[in-house]
């Protein structure tokens, strides 16, 4: 962890994270904590880092719960849900119904900025090479990637009828170091994640924006006009472990392995539904 606290103090109030037990959830706790946010957090399950200092234990069908758990705090980071395709059912339970639940306790809370944790599978089905725009056009990956359409969506109605500050984080492969040729483009390392919330935690201006979760990388391509705004700088970039993926074997001439730009998981979802699959 290389973050360094800004000069200016953080915002006041609480910032509560659900699923703030998972992989995400854990790395985001820790750093905010030490950029100087106070932090609440929820979760099915206790944290295996031990750290219970602010935890609910809690289910996303618990609104009430919820929203008790996060009275008095000012911003949610909903990051619960289930992060990878899956059936039907859980899905739904999980990512839709979750998803509602989790705003509505926000609302119910007072919550003026809420995160929400979308997906680079928002538009997963696009061409790998897409430019990473604010306006791209839903093309999800699997039932997943559309629970995110959902998700973001909810949140920007939500943001129309109410002052909000609303923020759909599409994340894209965030990992603490870059694997494949695709992460050259789509890499978010831990720590800029991190410098991206806490620019979104600090922004005022009520509405909905997304924002897309990737790091500093020199081959990324995006139009993302809500990160210039309320500037988000990333530092790192992926291409400083270039020499490490080619000493892998990794072919880094390519734009991805995978044609689409939700990468192995939005092929995975092509392959099951291929005649015969």
């Amino acid at each position: 962890m290389t973050l360094t606290p800004s000069p200016t103090a953080v915002p006041e109030g609480t910032v509560f994270i659900t699923g703030g037990a998972g992989r995400i959830g854990t790395d985001l706790r820790a750093r905010l904590a030490a950029l100087g946010y106070q932090v609440r957090f929820a979760d099915i399950r206790p944290p295996a880092d031990g750290n219970l200092d602010g935890f609910y234990q809690l289910d996303l069908a618990d609104q009430d719960g919820m929203a008790a758990a996060m009275a008095g705090c000012r911003a949610l980071v909903h990051l619960g849900g289930h992060p990878r395709e899956a059936d039907w059912e859980t899905i739904e339970a999980l990512n839709f119904t979750g998803a509602y639940n989790a705003l509505m306790a926000a609302r119910r809370a007072g919550i003026s900025t809420v995160i929400y944790a979308s997906s680079n599978h928002y538009g997963g089905l696009h061409p790998a090479d897409t430019v990473l725009a604010a306006d791209l056009a839903p093309h999800p990956t699997g039932l997943y990637g559309a629970s995110k359409v959902f998700g973001e969506s909810l949140l920007r109605a939500e943001c129309a009828a109410f002052p909000v500050i609303g923020f759909a984080w599409r994340i894209c492969a965030y990992k603490p170091e870059p694997v494949n040729a695709r992460d050259l483009r789509m890499w978010c390392s831990p720590d800029d994640a991190a410098r991206l919330v806490d620019r979104c935690l600090r922004w005022t201006g009520p509405g909905f924006q997304v924002i897309w979760g990737v790091s500093g990388n020199t081959r990324t391509i995006k139009n993302d006009p809500a990160a210039e705004r309320i500037g988000y700088r990333p530092q790192d970039d992926a291409e400083q472990w270039i020499g490490r993926l080619r000493a892998a074997g990794i072919d880094t001439a390519r734009v991805s392995e995978w044609s689409c730009l939700g990468g192995e998981k939005a092929a995975d979802w092509l392959a099951q539904r291929r005649p015969g699959a």
